[in-house]
């Protein structure tokens, strides 16, 4: 019996020294993807007005084949260009059940309809396609869909945009290889208990997205003790079963 519990006991050890090694070694090489993917791309996107600029233009031209008045059409694009979905879309908190209104836009912006997400630009970037990060466990990972939302037509026209157009014009899903589903089993973590709830930002658990221009590597270090010495400095729970099941 002594001898099977000295056994038992070296078995969960060595496993725990094994997941130790795992999450806390050099960040491993990045993972292959179907598309090469580069974050820092889509961020500075959204960040340096570009994508704003798509919109005012996109409304600008529908609304001048609608109304055929410039001058009406000028005063609408003053207000479109301050932010303002009112005049069109009504009450915008509202409309969350009406998304058709929001055509293939509603791919990103659905999530900022029913949650108060009062962050920065890079924020809401992350949350356009990871959406689910604010009411589920999971972050949802952007697929055909919300990447045509934005892709209708080449845009940088390079080898990566056209493996995309590829997906889109067949209706086929992506294939993305999570990067980050390693957490043993009976560990419990939910995105929207850290991203609604904590205000954990993106980046101090996924590293500098913004700066990355190929697919994520593993590269943070999810120890229990990183884990609760985080918890410790935001002082959120610390107790044993609000993580182990």
């Amino acid at each position: 019996m002594l001898r099977l519990v000295f056994t038992t006991s070296l078995v969960f050890l060595a496993a725990a020294t094994s997941f130790a090694l795992i999450v806390g070694s050099t960040p491993l090489p990045p993972i292959a993807q179907p598309i090469q993917f580069s974050h820092k791309l889509h961020v500075d996107y959204f960040q340096d007005g570009r994508h704003r600029q798509a919109m005012v233009s996109m409304h600008q031209e529908r609304l001048l084949k609608e109304l055929g008045d410039e001058e009406i059409v000028g005063e609408m694009i003053g207000q479109i260009e301050q932010g303002s979905c009112r005049l069109c879309h009504g009450d915008f908190d509202k409309n969350a059940e009406n998304l058709s209104r929001l055509g293939q836009c509603a791919e990103c912006h659905r999530v900022f309809l029913d949650h108060d997400v009062q962050a920065s630009n890079e924020e809401r970037s992350c949350m356009g396609c990871h959406n689910t990060a604010v009411h589920a466990p999971w972050a949802s990972i952007a697929n055909t869909n919300t990447c045509a939302a934005c892709h209708p037509l080449p845009l940088a026209g390079d080898h990566e945009e056209m493996k995309l157009l590829e997906f889109v014009e067949q209706e086929k899903m992506i294939s993305w290889a999570r990067v980050y589903d390693y957490l043993p089993g009976e560990i419990v973590f939910s995105h929207e208990r850290h991203v609604e709830l904590g205000g954990v930002k993106c980046q101090k658990c996924h590293g500098h997205v913004e700066r990355a221009e190929q697919p994520l590597s593993l590269e943070v270090n999810l120890s229990m003790e990183d884990c609760m010495s985080c918890h410790e400095t935001s002082r959120a729970n610390n107790d044993c079963l609000a993580c182990h099941k």
